[in-house]
């Protein structure tokens, strides 16, 4: 038996359980979006889980729940639309940033208004230092646009500073670089 830690390593995992066989392998990640994606079949009144049930149980993993009882008025939606857009035309622009592979401006989960999904080609671990400043790029890509293309500049989305200060505080964390006025 196989414990899996976390995505990356279900291709490696699976290899292994084939060598090894018969073998079972345990990946909670894996298991939420199969969960999922089994009552979304069920819900349908399916007798198995489609393609079509695994695409939508990744979007309710990562971004959470359909609002469509949320209403946004049209001047709203283009604003989120602009903002979705920015994200996508800097990770087409810059190299080194995951392919995109679906903008949607239907609200999801509590804060979002929209999102663009970027999909990772390959398994990485590591990235170099153009390639993760692109990547910052493409998540402030999208209040750039909202505030090039709005004529009033509203508050707006705030989701990508987690993942833009993810980005930078592991790093800086990891190498011990220190911060000014602050000691670790």
């Amino acid at each position: 038996m196989f414990v899996g830690l976390g995505e990356g390593r279900v291709r490696d995992l699976f290899e292994q359980a084939k060598q090894k066989a018969p073998c079972i392998i345990f990946v909670d990640e894996l298991a939420d979006l199969v969960n999922e994606a089994a009552l979304l079949a069920v819900r349908r009144d399916k007798n198995e889980v489609t393609m079509q049930e695994f695409e939508e149980a990744v979007e309710r993993v990562m971004a959470g729940l359909e609002k469509k009882n949320r209403l946004i008025n049209r001047k709203e939606r283009e604003i989120v639309a602009y903002h979705e857009l920015g994200h996508a035309l800097v990770a087409l622009s810059l190299p080194g940033t995951d392919p995109v592979h679906k903008i949607s401006i239907i609200p999801r989960g509590i804060t979002a208004l929209g999102y663009t999904m970027q999909v990772p080609t390959e398994d990485r671990y590591l990235m170099t230092k153009s390639e993760l400043q692109n990547r910052i790029a493409s998540l402030l890509g999208g209040g750039r646009s909202r505030r090039w293309c709005s004529e009033t500049c509203p508050p707006g989305p705030s989701l990508p500073a987690w993942p833009c200060s993810r980005h930078t505080w592991f790093p800086v964390r990891a190498c011990a670089w220190p911060l000014p006025g602050r000691a670790f």
